[in-house]
């Protein structure tokens, strides 16, 4: 059975709990999401006890000066994940460095920097985070960048404009789940077949992760 492109969010608070779900669910996902509550509750050895499991999205949004913003994501490389998010709005100097950086960490291997865009947990009118979603992916590909965080919402508008372009998509629920503190959610299949690359899913599948991680893995199995 090939991996479906899903990134489970660690969202739990110790090691233990995290690799347990890791083990359980490899077989069917792509890769996994750690975030800071994870990170800094565990310390970096959780990124290298990820590692053979899967790909790993360190999702810390970095938002600063160029060289500071630079330099943590080139830190984030070494220390082993694939993945990594920074704010879309951190500006073009910024974002133009990343992309270089980006470019001259492919040379020893696979890496993306993924711009955020605007939260998936933000509501309002849809026309208005639309637009701003489109004004900060600009920035993002104009730079040089090919990655992008957006929510479902978006996705199918900026892969029509951006066919290239990775994007990756959180806010994803299971039927009759609750959406909890997202705002702009879908569910798994609908957004893959709008445009998402890769979607990221915390709370529908902790719920049950094995049972759910099967059912992703035979439903994306177009998108695998």
């Amino acid at each position: 059975m090939k991996k479906a492109p899903v990134f489970l969010a660690l969202d739990v608070n110790n090691a233990d709990q995290a690799l347990s779900l890791v083990k359980q669910t490899h077989p069917y996902i792509f890769g996994y999401k750690i975030s800071p509550r994870l990170l800094f509750g565990c310390g970096m050895d959780i990124v290298r006890n990820i590692q053979p499991y899967g790909k790993v999205f360190l999702d810390f949004k970095f938002h600063d000066i160029p060289s500071t913003t630079v330099e943590a994501v080139r830190s984030a490389f070494h220390l082993g994940v694939d993945y990594v998010t920074v704010h879309s709005s951190v500006g073009g100097t910024t974002l133009k460095q990343l992309a270089a950086l980006e470019a001259e960490l492919n040379q020893t291997r696979k890496f993306c920097v993924l711009g955020v865009t605007v939260l998936s947990s933000i509501s309002g009118s849809p026309d208005a985070i639309h637009q701003q979603v489109e004004i900060l992916a600009e920035d993002v590909f104009r730079s040089g960048l090919k990655g992008l965080v957006c929510s479902p919402w978006e996705v199918e508008s900026l892969k029509a404009k951006y066919p290239q372009a990775f994007l990756v998509t959180p806010g994803i629920r299971f039927e009759g789940d609750s959406p909890d503190d997202q705002a702009r959610v879908m569910r798994p299949l609908e957004a893959m077949k709008k445009g998402s690359s890769a979607l990221v899913i915390g709370r529908s599948l902790l719920r049950e992760p094995v049972k759910r991680s099967q059912e992703l893995a035979k439903s994306l199995a177009d998108f695998c």
